[in-house]
This record gives C-alpha cells, structure tokens and sequence, in this order.
C-alpha cells in the first residue's frame, strides 16, 4: 500500500525534510466459515413408513391391478365393472381423509394386515385351481361372490388410499418442515420402487407360470 508522507521545513535551512507519516489502519473483512452439510437422519419410524409405502403400491399396482380381472372372470364381466367402479369411487374420497383421521404410524400396522389380506383373497381367487366361493348363490343381478368380491376390493382400495396419503401426512410432520421436501421426495420413490417390483413379479407369474385362470 501507499505509503502517506509529510514535509517538514526547517527555519534555518532551506532544506526541506521529508518524513513519512504513520501508515493508515488497514481495514480487514473476516468471512464466515461455510456452513458444514446437513446431515439427514432416518428414524425407525420413518424408515417403516416408506417400506409400508413400498408394499402399499406393490398390492395395488401389482396384485389388485393383475388380479382383479381374473379373479372377477367366474362371475361375469359384470362382477369386474361393479368392482372396479367402486374402487374408483372410493379412492379420492378416502385418500381425503388421511389428513382428518389423524392414526399413528404404529395404528397403521393392523391396516397394512387387513390390506395384505384382502390383496390375498384376490390373488388366491385368481388362481386357476381355486373354486370360486358362493357362484351359484344368486343375489339380484349378481351372484354372492360378485358382491363379496366387490365389498373387499373397494374396502382394500379405500384403506389402500388412506395409508398412503396418511404416510406421507407423518413424513412431512417428522422433524418440522426442514427436510419436508426430502422426505415427501423418498415417499414418492418408495411409491414408483413398489410399484415397479409388484408389476414385475405379477406379470412373471402370470403369463410365465399356469398358476392362474387364462385371461
């Protein structure tokens, strides 16, 4: 830097003396160090809901969307209309209550058995050795197994869609709203991983073994 100088005459000279002046303070800028990376960390609790999301979407894209037309297949193409009818009619409206009926992560462990069950009773109907239950018990335009066959698909689909919407209500609320964003974000890949597998493996079985009805 510069340095500032003075002059100085001298009364009985004509010389002149030049000094130099005390250098000017130098202003000095301290930067912050960066903030170290957040570390993001998994609980239990968490990481049961995202595999609960997982088989969530593996019964229902898997199973009950390879399955359900055969299952349906003894009783008549009305059976597999009235089903899936009211499967669609029943999911947003039970995906709405997810954020008013406000259960626990742990409250959903009984659902996901009552899930896994239904999803069962499906697949097993769709099985080509399986006797379909209740064909000849007539029941208005329908036989009693189509109704039954009904009853369950729309009580699966509608639990279905509340467990899903319900996981991602308490993986929002896990920690604040900090790493929200992250945590809806490994809800949806958990969703599309589950999806992928029960896709997958209903459609190895089905059309590569003779475990089920033909189509």
């Amino acid at each position: 830097a510069a340095t500032a100088t003075a002059t100085v005459i001298n009364n009985n000279s004509n010389n002149r003396t030049t000094v130099a002046s005390p250098e000017a303070p130098r202003s000095v800028v301290q930067t912050a160090p960066a903030p170290a990376p957040t570390k993001r960390h998994w609980s239990w609790e968490a990481l049961w809901l995202l595999a609960l999301q997982a088989w969530l979407n593996a019964l229902q894209n898997g199973v009950s969307t390879s399955c359900l037309g055969l299952a349906a297949k003894p009783y008549g193409r009305g059976a597999y209309q009235a089903a899936q009818s009211t499967a669609l009619i029943i999911d947003p409206l039970a995906a709405a209550f997810g954020f008013r009926v406000r259960l626990s992560s742990l409250a959903l462990v009984p659902i996901a058995f009552l899930l896994t069950m239904s999803h069962g009773y499906v697949l097993v109907l769709a099985l080509d050795g399986v006797a379909p239950p209740f064909l000849s018990i007539p029941m208005g335009d329908f036989q009693g197994g189509a109704i039954l066959l009904s009853l369950i698909v729309g009580a699966g689909r509608a639990l279905t869609s509340y467990s899903k919407m319900r996981v991602n209500v308490l993986l929002q609320e896990f920690g604040g709203t900090k790493d929200s964003e992250h945590r809806l974000m490994m809800s949806g890949v958990s969703m599309q991983v589950g999806a992928f597998f029960g896709s997958l493996i209903m459609y190895a079985l089905i059309n590569y073994t003779s475990l089920f009805r033909s189509a």
